[in-house]
């Protein structure tokens, strides 16, 4: 189980990080204490995918448009509450988009079908994961400890784990793809049209 980690764990690490993430970099931080991954290379590796996956929502959702983004039933149902909030609170929605569950995907396809000026999005974007990459991995580490702590007398303690691990990675896997497909619909809204207003390119 160690050779598994140590050989594919950074690779589902960076996979993880893409979608939502933060079960995953808890996780991580939970492999590292045990010494199966190295706590500077999770920060670095989470803070890449997880910058590149939102990155890449808001390219493309600014290139296709609003047509193309409500193929997607989850944005179709969280649109109009997104857009209505970014159009009030952009730059605090933006910077706290990451410690909202379940809106990962939602609020830069919106920014981008918004046209929200590219080098706003992108900057607020950087400190927003700046925060949460490094908070979300030591919370990991800080759990595991605590279940080092309380289990330090079981003699199997790293194959418990280690299942452990595995377990909740295919259930992230499970309900994280199904959740990317279906939507997670985490806001109450009015079913009205709220229409994308366009904005000028920086």
């Amino acid at each position: 189980m160690e050779p598994l980690l140590s050989s594919y764990g950074y690779l589902g690490l960076f996979i993880g990080t893409l979608l939502e993430g933060e079960a995953t970099v808890i996780l991580a931080g939970i492999a590292a204490h045990q010494g199966f991954l190295e706590m500077r290379s999770i920060i670095l590796i989470a803070l890449i995918g997880t910058i590149f996956g939102d990155q890449f929502f808001y390219y493309l959702a600014r290139w296709k448009g609003y047509e193309w983004a409500c193929r997607s039933r989850c944005f179709r149902r969280n649109y109009p509450r997104a857009a209505e909030l970014l159009q009030r609170h952009s730059f605090w929605l933006i910077l706290c988009s990451r410690f909202l569950y379940g809106l990962r995907t939602i609020i830069p396809t919106s920014c981008g079908v918004l046209r929200i000026s590219a080098w706003r999005y992108s900057l607020l974007n950087l400190v927003s994961a700046l925060l949460w990459t490094p908070l979300m991995a030591f919370l990991g580490y800080s759990f595991g400890h605590s279940i080092h702590t309380f289990l330090k007398e079981w003699q199997s303690l790293n194959l418990i784990l280690v299942g452990t691990l595995l377990l909740f990675l295919l259930m992230i896997w499970f309900f994280g793809w199904r959740g990317m497909r279906d939507g997670l619909v985490l806001f109450r809204f009015k079913p009205h049209a709220l229409l994308p207003e366009s904005k000028d390119a920086p």
